[in-house]
C-alpha cells in the first residue's frame, strides 16, 4: 500500500474522471476516410473534398484503401560513378550479390570482386550439384562461362612458368619462391604455351603441388608424345572467387563457349544458350576437384529439325563421337 505525506493534497474529483479544460474537453476522437481520390493541388489553395490529398509521400492509391509504395534504400555507390548494368546475386550462405560495371564485378561495398570482362550484360542461374558449394554461373556473351563461390578472393599473381614436362600427366616446374602461390585442388589459368604445349592452355585444376620440388600436376593433360620443349613466356595464375570455367566441345564445332549469352538451371544440368546459332546447349557435371565438382563440362547441342545430341569427351568415348540422348 503507498502511504502519502500527511501534506499531500487531497483529489478534486476522487473518481479520477476527465476533466474539462475551461469548460470544453480538452481532446476528441475525429474519424476521416482515406484519400481514395489520390492527389489533388487544389486542396493546398481551399478546403475541398477530404477523399483528395495534397500531398502524398510513399502512399499508392487503391480502389479501397492506401497502401505504402514499395521503397528502395541505397546499399552501395561505385566510386567512380559508373553505371551498373546487371546485379548478380548468390544465394548460398551467406548470400550476397555483386554489381557488373565498366568490365568490373564490385560487391555491396564497393570493393572490386573481379575485373578484366568484355561487357556487364550477364545472364546468371544458381548452381550446386555434387559439390558442398553452391555456386552462380553466369555467361555474357564475350567471357565464356564464369562461375562464382560467393567469396571475395580476388586472383593470385601472375606466375612465370619455367617449363613443362613431356609427361602423363604433364607436370609444371615454377620457382622456388612461386611455389606456395599454388595449393593442391586450386584453380589456376595457363596461357603463352605453343606447339604441343598448347594444350596445357586454359583453365586447370592442379593437384600433387611441391611433389616434386617446385612442380605441381596437370591431371588429364598428356604430353609423352611432345615433341621439343615448351620454350618461354608460359604463365601461371591461380584463380580467386570468380573462375572461368573449361569448356569441352568436341565435334560441334559450331558451338562457341565464348558467345554463350543465356544460361538457366534445370534437373542438374545447365543449359545455355548463344545470339548467334539461336541453339540451345546443356552442360552436364560429373564429380572431380574444382569449382564446379566436375569431370569435364560436356557440351550437348540441339540443331533444328534434329535429335539432341550430345559430344563426349574422350574419356567415354572416342574423341568427338556423339550419341543419342
Amino acid at each position: 500500500m503507498r502511504m502519502l505525506p500527511a501534506a499531500h493534497l487531497p483529489l478534486k474529483n476522487k473518481r479520477g474522471t476527465p476533466q474539462l479544460a475551461k469548460g470544453k474537453p480538452a481532446s476528441k476522437v475525429a474519424h476521416f476516410s482515406a484519400p481514395l481520390k489520390g492527389l489533388s493541388l487544389r486542396s493546398e489553395l481551399t478546403e475541398g473534398d477530404p477523399l483528395l490529398a495534397s500531398v502524398l509521400t510513399n502512399w499508392v492509391v487503391e480502389d479501397d484503401r492506401i497502401t505504402v509504395r514499395p521503397g528502395y534504400r541505397m546499399l552501395s555507390q561505385l566510386a567512380a560513378h559508373t553505371p551498373i548494368s546487371t546485379l548478380i546475386p548468390y544465394y548460398g550462405e551467406p548470400s550476397k550479390l555483386a554489381a557488373a560495371s565498366a568490365g568490373s564485378l564490385y560487391d555491396t561495398a564497393g570493393v572490386l570482386l573481379s575485373s578484366g570482362y568484355g561487357n556487364d550484360y550477364w545472364s546468371w542461374t544458381s548452381f550446386s550439384n555434387l559439390s558442398t558449394t553452391d555456386y552462380t554461373v553466369m555467361v555474357n556473351g564475350v567471357d565464356g562461362v564464369v562461375s562464382w563461390d560467393g567469396a571475395a578472393v580476388p586472383a593470385g599473381p601472375v606466375v612465370a612458368v619455367t617449363s613443362i614436362s613431356k609427361t602423363n600427366p604433364a607436370q609444371v616446374t615454377v620457382a622456388a619462391a612461386d611455389i606456395s602461390k599454388f595449393t593442391n585442388g586450386m584453380v589456376i589459368r595457363i596461357a603463352g604455351a605453343v606447339g604441343d604445349f598448347a594444350v596445357c592452355n586454359g583453365t586447370k585444376t592442379i593437384t600433387s603441388v611441391n611433389t616434386p620440388v617446385n612442380t605441381f600436376t596437370l591431371p588429364g593433360v598428356n604430353l609423352a608424345a611432345a615433341t621439343g620443349t615448351s620454350g618461354a613466356g608460359i604463365t601461371a595464375q591461380p584463380f580467386g572467387s570468380f573462375v572461368k570455367e573449361a569448356i569441352t566441345v568436341g565435334a560441334e564445332t559450331w558451338i562457341n563457349p565464348l558467345r554463350f549469352d543465356k544460361v538457366i538451371s534445370h534437373m542438374n544440368r545447365l543449359w545455355f544458350a548463344d545470339s548467334d546459332n539461336l541453339r540451345s546447349t546443356t552442360c552436364r557435371c560429373k564429380p572431380r576437384p574444382g569449382p564446379l565438382n566436375c569431370f569435364r563440362w560436356m557440351c550437348c547441342s540441339s540443331a533444328a529439325g534434329t535429335s539432341w545430341r550430345c559430344t563426349r569427351g574422350p574419356s567415354t568415348a572416342a574423341a568427338g563421337s556423339t550419341t543419342r540422348w
